[in-house]
């Protein structure tokens, strides 16, 4: 990794409203429909701050949210020695994926050959 590609990594992302549309989906908590993220801010490299809004128009209620990163699921390629963020503990399960094009065997499938 080059130089330049190793700083630009390692920058603060921009915000949302600068992103694009919000991929995050909330519920409100009193009326139980969607709701969507408005703004975020960065509290700590591992914590954001969230303002949320209702989409219920009857409903129309705004909050603040927190969102935090508790451990990781998988480490990092790229290192930075500012951010200590712990492994998930041994017995977090972990979503494990198969490489493209191959496909996973079939439990019910009859093996051809014994092996």
């Amino acid at each position: 990794m080059s130089a330049s590609n190793a700083s630009t990594a390692l920058q603060k992302p921009p915000p949302i409203s600068e992103r694009g549309k919000s991929t995050l989906r909330e519920i409100c908590p009193i009326c139980h429909d969607r709701a969507r993220v408005r703004s975020s801010t960065m509290v700590t490299p591992t914590v954001r701050d969230l303002h949320i809004q209702c989409m219920n128009v009857d409903c129309g209620a705004t909050w603040k949210s927190q969102m935090q990163v508790v451990y990781l699921l998988s480490p990092s390629a790229i290192e930075n020695p500012d951010i200590d963020i712990p492994m998930a503990p041994a017995g977090v399960p972990r979503k494990t994926y198969l490489p493209p094009g191959e496909e996973a065997p079939d439990p019910r499938q009859i093996p051809m050959f014994e092996t």
